[in-house]
C-alpha cells in the first residue's frame, strides 16, 4: 500500500542532506525523517475500539503514553500520521494483532479527523520511560537533542544509553546545586 506520511518523509530526507555528505556530527541519522524510514513502519487506520476512551485533545504523547504504560496489551508508537493537510508528529497504540488504536483525534464531532495513513516505530514502554526521565517530555522523539539518533537504534541498548544520559544529567544538575551552595 502505498503511505502519504512515508513519501512526505523521504521529501524532509532530501531537503535534509541536501548538500551534505554525512549526518550531522555526533550524529548517525539524518534526523527523525531517517529515523523514522528506517526503523518504523505503515499503520493503516481503523475505528477506536469500544474498549478504549479518546483522551485529551491535542497530546496525543500523553495519551498514549498513559495507556502504554498502565495496559501490558498495548504498544507506543511515535511517529507521523496523516489525516489533516498534511503529515504531523504523531503518537497513538497498537494491540497485541498490530492493530491501530487512536485515542487522541476523534473521527466525529467539531474537530472530527479521519486518518488515513500512519508510519512509526514501536517502542517500549521501558524505552518510553527513559525518554520522558530524560527530557522532561512525554514522547520519544521530544527531546531537542534527539538523543536515539546518535548511534545506531537498538531497542535494549537504546534504554540503557537513555538511562545513562538522564543519570548524567542528574549528576550534572545535582553538582551545580552543590556548587551554589559552596559560594
Amino acid at each position: 500500500m502505498s503511505s502519504v506520511v512515508r513519501n512526505h518523509l523521504s521529501l524532509f530526507l532530501q531537503v535534509r542532506k541536501a548538500g551534505h555528505e554525512s549526518p550531522p556530527e555526533g550524529y548517525h541519522y539524518w534526523g527523525v525523517e531517517d529515523f523514522l524510514l528506517q526503523h518504523g513502519k505503515q499503520y493503516a487506520p481503523r475505528p477506536k475500539p469500544k474498549a478504549y476512551k479518546y483522551g485529551r485533545r491535542k497530546e496525543c504523547f500523553w495519551n498514549a503514553g498513559m495507556l502504554a504504560l498502565e495496559n501490558s496489551d498495548l504498544t507506543y508508537v511515535e511517529g507521523y500520521a496523516f489525516g489533516y493537510l498534511f503529515p504531523v508528529a504523531h503518537a497513538w497504540l497498537v494491540d497485541k494483532n498490530d492493530q491501530v488504536i487512536e485515542v487522541t483525534w476523534r473521527t466525529r464531532g467539531k474537530f472530527a479527523v479521519e486518518p488515513t495513513d500512519y508510519w512509526g516505530v514501536t517502542f517500549s514502554t521501558k524505552l518510553l520511560e527513559a525518554s520522558i526521565l530524560l527530557s522532561g517530555y512525554w514522547g520519544v522523539f521530544s527531546d531537542f537533542h534527539f538523543p536515539l539518533l546518535r548511534k545506531p537504534y537498538e531497542p535494549g541498548a537504546a534504554v540503557t544509553y537513555l538511562k545513562t544520559l538522564s543519570l548524567e544529567k542528574n549528576r550534572r544538575e545535582r553538582k551545580k546545586k552543590w556548587e551554589l551552595t559552596q559560594i
